[in-house]
């Protein structure tokens, strides 16, 4: 993973009202994927809080075109993304981790009993997709392009808690970090799809 963020004042101001023994007041504006924000928010915000509670946060998705310039303006403090990689003499970057993304369906899809899948096996299917859920997206579309693969349905969801929900539904297959759908996969509710096409993973950034 990575933090995205202006080459500039905002860690040194914050660093500076907090040795002047002032309480730390103000709001910072966060951009990151859903399913980033789902499972790794709610720890970090409450860590913050009990340290600093008069900070108010303003969290939203990442809308990758307009984000540069979002950040260099101070619209946007810090971003956090899924990304392959970020070039940008402008903003400093820092990798964090990595997460596999993985294609899923609910156990009685016809495509599970495949011991490898491959792009060409999607024709005809419907494709489950995060609107603003950044780059794998791009990847896994980029995929599909490339084989010419140009036969399927997609349902664009702004939610991931929706797309989950479809999902289970047996609405259609769902592309999506593997974290979101951990428990879901443990239990025998999804299937991880054995996608033959290279490894799915992206940088938290």
């Amino acid at each position: 993973t990575s933090i995205w963020q202006p080459r500039m004042h905002a860690r040194a101001a914050a660093t500076s009202s907090i040795t002047k023994g002032e309480q730390v007041r103000g709001s910072i504006c966060v951009r990151m994927p859903q399913s980033l924000t789902v499972h790794y928010l709610p720890e970090i915000l409450h860590r913050i809080k009990k340290q600093y509670p008069s900070i108010s946060f303003d969290v939203g998705t990442c809308v990758s075109p307009s984000l540069s310039r979002e950040l260099q303006s101070g619209l946007v403090d810090v971003a956090f993304l899924l990304t392959e990689a970020i070039s940008s003499s402008e903003l400093v970057a820092e990798v964090l981790g990595t997460t596999s993304v993985v294609l899923v369906a609910v156990p009685d899809h016809p495509l599970v009993r495949l011991s490898t899948l491959h792009t060409r096996d999607l024709v005809g299917e419907t494709i489950l997709v995060a609107k603003y859920d950044c780059a794998y997206r791009m990847t896994f579309e980029g995929m599909l392009t490339a084989a010419s693969i140009d036969r399927t349905t997609v349902i664009e969801m702004n939610s991931i808690e929706a797309a989950k929900r479809c999902a289970l539904r047996g609405l259609g297959l769902w592309i999506v970090p593997e974290i979101t759908v951990a428990r879901e996969l443990a239990e025998g509710k999804l299937v991880s799809l054995p996608w033959g096409e290279g490894p799915l993973e992206m940088g938290i950034l």
